[in-house]
């Protein structure tokens, strides 16, 4: 009788979540235009990018230069794609505008797949510990192949040097990338197995976002620890600068399209995926025990969408370092432009974490900090935080509070 009390409690409860999500929904009902003008919008972002961004330093707000530089990258563009000449600085930013774009889409379907499959609005790369795994795999890099003060290479030898750089082996060239990718597993490995147990074999939302902070904040130190005695030890060490690299993000590695295609090819196999199962995301959102009476193996579905994410993140890290809080803001804006249905939210989220690392990037280079990419996603990310606590007029109608449940984010009460 309990068994079936409860039942039926839940049952009523998944009507009225159901009911919530259909009128919620409606609202949202031009789904798919929508994302038909982000793409137009995204398609013109990314050719402002390439063609007609020009640094302040070099611009310096003279129109006759702006006009020549914006002609120069045009016909460097031209040449770039015709191949009638050298062009590497157009062949350089454009690699960089579509690192922008994939690593942008990444972090938010990540952030998106995360909260919603833990309904949970701090559910993120940031918060699971994956970005901090990737430091600390580059910091163990650092430790035990690179030395303080690496070899200045002659600059006779340059070109020999390159040859014999382009004919090693992947594994040798990127050895800190997958440095950086293990420790990107490795970490999720640890707090989902935290989680689990902390869950009595199940994979608890809370307690993977508790294990990952404490992981995050117990790593950071241990990093900050290492650097610091680096510093004492030796102010010149060249190894504090790489390891401020990471931490700050910047797409300084992506400079050929083999460096593109390694990071990019993973993360679209698992945006690939992540389309595919998107309707199951939409019965995550529910809850879990509304999931188990519609048939879901919730464990085996959070499990499973965790490995994709995290491999998407670790793909990000791996070639640009920590870009925090796009996983985190990315989302509760796609919610209030398509909606919490997944059909439409995921690939919104897709094309508005690409415009945002996009100009990011391009505020970055126009300002000449393009090597603090962090900086700016996370002054961006407090800002939209604070704007979705607060909501519209203190209602709790803003992202994170949709209805009498927070849909695909929440907690529930």
């Amino acid at each position: 009788m309990k068994d079936e009390r409860q039942s039926e409690r839940i049952r009523f409860r998944l009507n009225d979540e159901a009911e919530t999500f259909k009128r919620r929904e409606r609202k949202h009902e031009k789904g798919f235009s929508g994302l038909v003008i982000l793409a137009v919008i995204l398609f013109f972002l990314f050719w402002f990018s390439v063609l007609l961004l020009v640094p302040y330093k070099q611009w310096s707000f003279d129109p006759a230069y702006f006009f020549e530089t914006v002609s120069r990258n045009f016909k460097e563009f031209f040449a770039f794609v015709f191949g009638t000449r050298s062009a590497p600085g157009m062949q350089g930013r454009f690699i960089s505008c579509l690192a922008a774009i994939v690593a942008g889409a990444a972090l938010a379907s990540c952030g998106a797949v995360f909260q919603g499959s833990f309904r949970n609005a701090l559910a993120g790369p940031s918060t699971m510990g994956v970005m901090t795994g990737g430091t600390l795999g580059v910091l163990a890099y650092l430790l035990i192949f690179v030395p303080a003060h690496p070899e200045v290479v002659n600059e006779v030898h340059t070109q020999e040097m390159l040859d014999a750089q382009a004919a090693r082996p992947l594994y040798e060239v990127y050895t800190q990338q997958l440095f950086v990718f293990a420790g990107c597993l490795i970490a999720v490995a640890l707090i989902l197995g935290i989680s689990m147990t902390a869950g009595h074999g199940k994979v608890s939302g809370p307690a993977m976002i508790i294990s990952g902070t404490v992981f995050s904040a117990g790593i950071n130190n241990v990093i900050q620890i290492v650097q610091y005695y680096m510093l004492v030890k030796d102010p010149t060490d060249t190894r504090i600068d790489s390891i401020r690299d990471m931490m700050l993000g910047n797409l300084n590695d992506i400079t050929s399209f083999r460096t593109l295609a390694l990071m990019s090819v993973p993360i679209l196999i698992c945006l690939v995926i992540l389309l595919c199962v998107r309707n199951r995301l939409n019965l995550l959102s529910f809850g879990e025990d509304e999931a188990l009476i519609m048939g879901m193996n919730v464990h085996r579905y959070r499990v499973f969408l965790t490995i994709i994410s995290t491999i998407m993140t670790a793909s990000v890290v791996s070639f640009c370092g920590q870009i925090g809080f796009m996983g985190f803001m990315i989302p509760l804006v796609g919610r209030k432009i398509a909606g919490p249905n997944m059909k439409y939210l995921l690939p919104a989220c897709m094309m508005l974490g690409a415009m945002m690392l996009l100009v990011v990037y391009d505020v970055a280079c126009f300002m000449g900090m393009q090597d603090s990419l962090n900086i700016f996603t996370s002054s961006v990310g407090c800002i939209v935080m604070i704007f979705v606590l607060i909501g519209k007029k203190g209602d709790r109608s803003g992202a994170a509070f949709q209805g009498r449940f927070p849909q695909g984010m929440g907690i529930r009460p």
